[in-house]
């Protein structure tokens, strides 16, 4: 995939690889012949439908997704969100609450001054938590607790940076 017209997808059902062009709507994956949605959506009311797309998912301000779930390339969550997240790349939260269903994402980040708590588990490549996370998190790579930073709950990771003044409280398991 070197050519800059491209982007690469991961299929919902069989989790395989597939380039598209970048500015395709659509796709069928070429492995199972799912159809994906490239589209974008952005909720700015209560939404009352699940969402699978490749494309990036907002939840604004005034945004509410309950008892739904997401797959998605990117998602950022500044509104309401008791929901499930299967994150093909980002997953970006900016407002405080919880989330009730499970995530899994490439990149988890928190954003400074957001509380969130998270009911079930959590799988991510990378976390970066600049405000507090309560939650059980699984990271195949490093995990990154800034300043001020905190995880309460249980930590399996390949990695972890913990920055002067941020905390953990729960068990850890590195390597």
């Amino acid at each position: 995939m070197g050519d800059p017209r491209e982007k690469l997808i991961v299929c919902y059902e069989c989790r395989e690889p597939h380039s598209i062009i970048k500015t395709a709507t659509s796709s069928l994956c070429p492995h199972c012949g799912t159809y994906i949605s490239i589209k974008d959506h952005s909720i700015n009311s209560l939404w009352n439908t699940s969402i699978r797309t490749r494309g990036n998912v907002r939840v604004e301000k005034k945004g509410s997704l309950n008892n739904l779930s997401v797959a998605c390339n990117n998602l950022i969550i500044e509104g309401t969100f008791h929901s499930s997240a299967d994150c093909q790349n980002d997953l970006i939260i900016r407002a405080s609450g919880r989330i009730t269903g499970k995530i899994s994402c490439k990149k988890l980040l928190v954003e400074k001054k957001v509380e969130i708590e998270c009911d079930q588990h959590i799988t991510a490549e990378e976390v970066i938590i600049d405000g507090k996370l309560t939650g059980n998190i699984t990271c195949t790579g490093n995990v990154t607790l800034h300043k001020k930073a905190v995880l309460v709950g249980n930590l399996k990771a390949k990695s972890m940076d913990l920055r002067d003044g941020a905390s953990h409280q729960g068990s850890m398991q590195l390597g």
